[in-house]
């Protein structure tokens, strides 16, 4: 298959706040994308609309020096899906990295998490 992709986007948060709209790499904020795909075997284009929503969020030590606080990198994304044969819309919610002893537990660990929804419209 071929994919063609552009996305537009705002200016990454880099402050040193708790909360900032930002994605683990620190290069894009908020974006929109258009992507067209075509599928040498089956023939068929597939177009997707969307927009993604990185953010980073303090979990741990968030009142102390910048250095030490502890940040998690969640990212959503909200998309349509248009071939000829289905009309989906589409919700992920991404987790980049891992969070060693989540929620105070000392054994607990959580990392790189995927959740996902589909809805065909047809």
């Amino acid at each position: 298959s071929a994919l063609l992709e552009l996305r537009v986007g705002s200016d990454p948060d880099n402050s040193e706040s708790n909360f900032a709209v930002v994605n683990a790499q620190g290069t894009l904020g908020m974006s929109i994308y258009i992507q067209y795909e075509y599928v040498f075997s089956g023939g068929q284009p597939i177009q997707s609309l969307g927009a993604n929503l990185p953010l980073k969020i303090c979990v741990e030590s968030c009142s102390e020096d910048y250095a030490s606080r502890y940040f998690l990198y969640l990212s959503g994304d909200l998309s349509l899906i248009v071939s000829p044969t289905a009309e989906i819309v589409r919700g992920t919610l991404t987790m980049d990295g891992y969070w060693y002893q989540a929620l105070g537990i000392p054994f607990m660990q959580i990392g790189n998490i995927v959740l996902g929804v589909d809805w065909d419209l047809k």
